[in-house]
């Protein structure tokens, strides 16, 4: 008799992003959503536990943030390393520091050091666009 073990566990489903922003700044969303979660909220006994009033209340907000809420899109931020500035300043150090490989000098190591530096400049430069 064989017995295996399986270690694997499901992936998490991606979570809802919200767009509060939009909900902040629109009051015919805010009306909307303020409607909503008052019409499920009269629905609720008021005889009940605070515990399970308060579960109920949690569920009801969820449903309202999903039918007026919008979603966030799902973008990507750009990657700060393949901005093409970057990319040339990376190119430098690489050459900078295949010669210093080859002959290692205090001159090489000089050049080594500027393009290292040109390149944090660059990603600093990049940052304050941003």
């Amino acid at each position: 008799m064989r017995v295996r073990l399986s270690l694997r566990v499901p992936k998490p489903s991606p979570r809802i992003r919200y767009d509060w922003k939009a909900l902040s700044t629109d009051p015919g969303l805010q009306a909307r959503y303020t409607e909503e979660v008052r019409s499920r909220f009269q629905l609720l006994d008021e005889g009940l536990e605070p515990s399970s009033e308060y579960r109920r209340f949690v569920v009801v907000n969820e449903e309202a943030t999903r039918l007026c809420v919008p979603v966030l899109d799902k973008t990507r931020t750009s990657l700060q390393s393949r901005h093409p500035d970057v990319v040339v300043a990376r190119g430098r150090v690489e050459e900078a520091r295949l010669g210093y490989v080859r002959e290692p000098t205090v001159e090489r190591r000089g050049i080594l050091n500027e393009a290292k530096q040109l390149l944090f400049s660059t990603y600093d430069k990049i940052k304050g666009r941003n």
